[in-house]
């Protein structure tokens, strides 16, 4: 096999990874739920100094469609949370899917850097 051709496969071979891992360990859940808890109370004018607040977060988090997902931030609030301000409006499932999309896009272009 030529080593353009391999180099050509690889983004399609990062997808089909991406693909295969989400089958076999389902979509995200954990921070995922934290960053857009954090985007939908930004969004909607609260008072984000109530982050750490752990009942007062996860009330909110069960407003946005978290029913049974253990959300806090531990140590600090990542900045990555306004990634997710243009999905706050979201359905949580919409949002992981939204979010897995993007991841997508950045392992083909990773790949596709890397192949270079």
């Amino acid at each position: 096999m030529s080593r353009r051709l391999r180099r050509a496969m690889l983004p399609g071979a990062m997808l089909l990874l991406t693909a295969a891992a989400v089958l076999a360990v389902g979509p995200p859940t954990g921070d995922i739920a934290n960053y857009h808890v954090s985007a939908w109370l930004l969004r909607h004018g609260a008072d984000l100094s109530m982050l750490y607040d752990y009942r007062w977060f996860t009330d909110r988090a069960v407003e946005v469609g978290y029913l049974d997902q253990l959300v806090g931030f531990a140590v600090l609030t990542p900045p990555s949370a306004l990634l997710f301000a243009p999905f706050a409006e979201l359905e949580p499932a919409a949002v992981a899917r939204v979010w897995m999309a993007v991841e997508g896009l950045l392992m083909v272009g990773t790949a596709l850097l890397l192949s270079r």
